[in-house]
């Protein structure tokens, strides 16, 4: 074995515990960088009638501080309650989920003498109708037909716990139907109104919690919006570090900085290379102590390949059936860490640097403007667009960490200045791997 001490079913448990590029974290042990928002969402949620809505890029781990945050503010004695917008999911189908898994997993409801009246029954004191005790009873998901049929289903569900439970709904950029949003937003409202013991975590991708839920301005009391950056350049390295050394290797800071560096501010990437690359070394035929820069290099490639699929096909759609200067166009524009660039500076500063570093002939201006403005068109999938003229963004910003990985396969160096300003163990390491 490579790793001495370590066999391959050690090795899974271990990266299963250390690394997560699949799975969201659930555990602030391992949340990264983000406990200063960790420890806001929990003072939140602990305010009497308020709930939080985290919302920013695809990949920054939005997921994984959702379920940290809701198991930490949940009853300890069970799970949280997790649902997620999809295709074909409403409004109405999502708040009827929610109620079948607290009957079917997750809580034990308790019995109450039941007090009917004009149709009503009471169920720890909170008036749902007859027709859907009897089918909460069944085991079946009630039909949820109005906001009052939803605002039942949320009382009922508080009255299922030992404590406050946290109810996560995932992925709500995927509600596209405004009403849905409304109705969602008016839940919220009510919700506090009524002094309901439930609190909402919800999760997006978007700019702002405007652009997900909506204008409701009585609404805006009852929730916080929460929005998550990409991580610092530190607590990826910490990501890195931790999983090497868990697995009983070391690795020097400049290789664990170039990871963080391909990262981009993306905890996915991190996750993902480190994986990688600790494999690479347990596939070592030598007894393997610390990190070498060829399972750095073996990593990213495998990474590559590894990536996700929707990653893979944005960045193949715009370059593939295409000469390889719309890949040198991408790697020039995510040179430096600002998200928004001008031509001039993407051109001057970044394009020119790496065209010389890799010993190729440059295109002229205007062609490279040309360049960048066709990857805005559909024939080229999108993957660009411009905030005002001159100026060249990602339609997703999870797309420049692939394409940082996509210039490493290719032994490009990016986000350092192209060597001009390194440390002296940073050129080392960069002429030794990219040579």
């Amino acid at each position: 074995m490579a790793i001495d001490g370590v066999d391959e079913q050690k090795l899974l448990e271990l990266q299963n515990t250390l690394l997560s590029p699949s799975d969201p974290i659930r555990s602030a042990e391992f949340l990264r960088g983000r406990e200063g928002v960790l420890k806001d969402i929990r003072r939140h949620l602990s305010t009497k009638g308020r709930h939080v809505f985290i919302y920013g890029d695809r990949g920054v781990g939005k997921t994984s501080l959702a379920h940290t945050a809701a198991i930490q503010f949940h009853p300890s004695d069970s799970d949280p309650i997790r649902v997620a917008g999809a295709e074909g999911e409403t409004f109405e189908t999502i708040i009827s989920s929610v109620v079948r898994r607290v009957y079917l997993k997750n809580a034990k409801p308790r019995k109450n003498e039941v007090e009917g009246k004009l149709g009503l029954e009471l169920i720890s004191g909170l008036p749902i109708s007859l027709a859907m005790k009897r089918t909460i009873d069944r085991g079946e998901a009630p039909e949820i037909r109005s906001l009052n049929d939803a605002i039942e289903a949320i009382a009922y569900v508080s009255k299922c716990y030992s404590g406050v439970p946290v109810v996560v709904i995932d992925e709500f950029d995927r509600f596209e139907n405004d009403a849905d949003k409304r109705k969602f937003a008016e839940l919220i409202k009510q919700i506090s109104d009524q002094e309901i013991n439930v609190k909402l975590i919800f999760c997006g991708i978007g700019e702002s919690m405007h652009s997900l839920l909506g204008a409701h301005y009585s609404t805006g009391r009852a929730i916080t919006p929460i929005e998550l950056p990409r991580l610092d350049h530190e607590s990826l390295i910490k990501i890195v570090t931790t999983a090497v050394n868990g697995v009983g290797l070391s690795i020097d800071h400049e290789t664990s900085s170039r990871i963080a560096i391909l990262s981009d501010g993306f905890p996915y990437f991190a996750h993902l290379v480190t994986e990688k690359m600790i494999w690479q070394a347990f596939d070592d035929e030598n007894t393997i102590t610390e990190i070498l820069l060829q399972h750095f290099g073996s990593g990213v490639d495998a990474a590559v390949t590894n990536a996700m699929a929707l990653l893979k096909e944005t960045y193949e759609v715009a370059t593939k059936k295409y000469s390889g200067s719309y890949e040198e166009v991408l790697w020039a524009l995510v040179d430096k860490p600002t998200l928004t660039r001008q031509l001039q500076t993407i051109y001057n500063d970044s394009y020119l640097p790496i065209m010389s570093a890799i010993e190729r002939k440059p295109m002229e201006l205007r062609t490279f403007n040309n360049r960048l403005n066709s990857l805005k068109s559909e024939s080229h999938g999108h993957i660009l667009k411009s905030p005002k003229r001159s100026w060249f963004q990602f339609s997703e910003n999870m797309v420049r960490g692939y394409v940082k990985l996509k210039a490493a396969e290719h032994r490009v160096d990016l986000g350092i200045d192209h060597h001009n300003s390194m440390a002296p163990a940073s050129k080392k390491l960069a002429r030794d791997f990219y040579s």
